[in-house]
């Protein structure tokens, strides 16, 4: 057998490396269903063990087997490397905007698009009260821990979202008694972008335009994009309307 010899991985042959990257994508797609960040201890602890010298290239060889055979990848939510989640290739290429979880799962869903939405028109990080004082004009009192369709909304938005890396819930320094905000998590980055978010947003308010949130449309695409692409918009409409009146 050839015997391999790189940085990180070693001296293991190439069957070696092949058999436990088998192994690595059993145990991600046994994981997978549980959309929970993977750390990488654990992994080391479970897969790899007495070969944690060839992570790296086991790794990038159980992504290969993952992509060209089940259409999912093998992303890292912190660098370096700490932790791993399983994202749907075929979701990324989607024409649908919007993240989309299993049936089971659709209600959340559609808290966690509100929630995104609303850290977004916030410009990009909200504060733990004003979060809550949003979601509670939607009718969820986060001080309620019996909500008939989520259950427990604080326990949801600020334990479970944010272990499966959607949102991001950190405290603010000095502060006393603690404040917190919310960000966008890196899973949230990997499934949508902000423009679709914002998309979601104009659908709510009866199909505004994009433009007509000036100061997100003009973070997300730069400064004056909002004023160019209003400006251009009537001429559009004016151009369908000869078109439509040639014909």
């Amino acid at each position: 057998m050839t015997q391999i010899s790189q940085g990180d991985s070693g001296r293991y042959t190439d069957e070696d490396i092949d058999n436990k990257a088998r192994d690595l994508v059993r145990f991600f797609l046994a994981t997978s269903s549980r959309k929970l960040p993977i750390k990488r201890q654990e992994i080391m602890e479970k897969v790899m063990k007495d070969m944690s010298r060839a992570f790296n290239i086991t790794l990038e060889k159980a992504r290969v087997t993952m992509k060209n055979t089940f259409g999912l990848d093998i992303v890292p939510l912190e660098q370096p490397n700490k932790t791993f989640c399983v994202v749907n290739l075929l979701e990324l290429e989607s024409t649908d905007p919007h993240l989309t979880w299993g049936d089971t799962d659709n209600q959340h869903a559609a808290l966690l698009m509100i929630i995104l939405s609303i850290i977004l028109m916030a410009g990009d990080v909200i504060g733990d009260d004003d979060l809550w004082k949003a979601l509670k004009h939607l009718g969820l009192d986060y001080e309620k821990p019996d909500n008939e369709v989520f259950g427990d909304v604080k326990k949801l938005v600020t334990q479970e979202f944010v272990q499966q890396g959607y949102i991001v819930y950190s405290k603010l320094p000095e502060t006393d008694p603690a404040k917190y905000e919310f960000k966008w998590g890196t899973r949230a980055q990997l499934l949508t972008t902000k423009d679709d978010v914002l998309s979601f947003v104009c659908q709510i308010y009866d199909q505004m335009e994009m433009f007509e949130w000036p100061i997100q449309y003009d973070a997300i695409h730069g400064e004056g994009a909002a004023a160019a692409a209003k400006a251009a918009y009537p001429s559009a409409s004016q151009s369908q309307e000869s078109s439509m009146e040639t014909d």
